[in-house]
């Protein structure tokens, strides 16, 4: 997993599943300084932080003290004190990962380059099995929003060439208000990495992969590094049950497809996900 040295990170349930399910799990995150890194909420339910639904108590449980050296302090969390107002609660998040954006990025020349460099070192993301990521979902309006004042699109609040943070007030799924980072955000990352298991999630991830055309409705299939060329975009299928029998070698098939976009994407998916698929 390519990490720089102060990298910007995003964890969420998709790697407590890791946790919860691979015996490499430890291993591997011991090769990380988690000291040096910042996690942000990709999206976040418009709750209290010690909500059952909030993202950021899962991190914060389950994540963080799995990854030696990180701290609480390191996670960065909605205001909570917004959550009557969900516009201002994503305003009030944009500006946060604006102001760590410039403290990390105060050498770019000018305005355009640091836009074009303000974005995740790595996205870590699962897949809803409606193709959904984040709080991006392919029936809404804010899952085609790319650019301001475009299709509806909201103008940012912090001078960006696209709202880097979203509301959304009617989630197809419970709860109803949420935030969520932007999908141009999202694909701004120099690294896209997709945890995804369970049967129900097979169908999107064959359309994904086999019919381009119809998967780019999804808003995991639009979820592309930009900016780069001959990006490498891989599926690996991995045993995410610990009592499986061979589940010290958890890579089974692994294909790439090279697409036209930068950095890398990599799907983990277990067998029932990928049961479609030929890898």
């Amino acid at each position: 997993m390519y990490c720089p040295p102060e990298p910007f990170s995003y964890l969420g349930k998709a790697l407590k599943t890791y946790f919860e399910s691979s015996p490499e799990a430890k291993r591997d995150v011991s090769e990380i300084d988690w000291s040096k890194c910042s996690f942000f909420l990709v999206d976040e339910r418009c709750v209290p932080l010690d909500h059952v639904d909030s993202n950021y108590r899962l991190v914060i449980e389950h994540i963080i003290p799995n990854l030696p050296g990180a701290r609480v302090e390191q996670v960065y969390p909605i205001d909570t004190t917004l959550l009557d107002n969900i516009d201002l609660c994503a305003h009030a998040y944009e500006k946060t990962l604006f102001e760590y954006f410039k403290s990390k990025l105060s050498n770019a020349a000018d305005e355009s380059s640091f836009w074009d460099a303000a974005g995740l070192d790595i996205a870590l993301l699962g897949m809803g099995p409606d193709g959904h990521i984040c709080s991006l979902f392919p029936s809404k309006p804010q899952s085609k929003w790319t650019a301001n004042g475009i299709d509806g699109c909201p103008v940012s609040s912090v001078g960006a060439p696209y709202p880097l943070v979203v509301s959304i007030g009617d989630s197809p799924k419970p709860p109803l208000s949420r935030i969520t980072m932007s999908l141009p955000l999202v694909c701004n990352s120099h690294d896209i990495i997709f945890l995804c298991g369970g049967a129900e999630k097979q169908d999107a991830l064959d359309r994904i992969v086999k019919d381009p055309e119809s998967g780019e409705t999804l808003p995991a299939a639009r979820a592309l590094p930009i900016g780069y060329q001959n990006a490498k975009y891989t599926i690996e299928c991995v045993v995410l049950n610990t009592a499986a029998s061979d589940s010290n070698q958890i890579t089974l098939h692994h294909s790439e497809h090279s697409r036209a976009r930068n950095g890398e994407v990599r799907w983990f998916v277990d067998a029932a996900a990928c049961k479609k698929i030929a890898l």
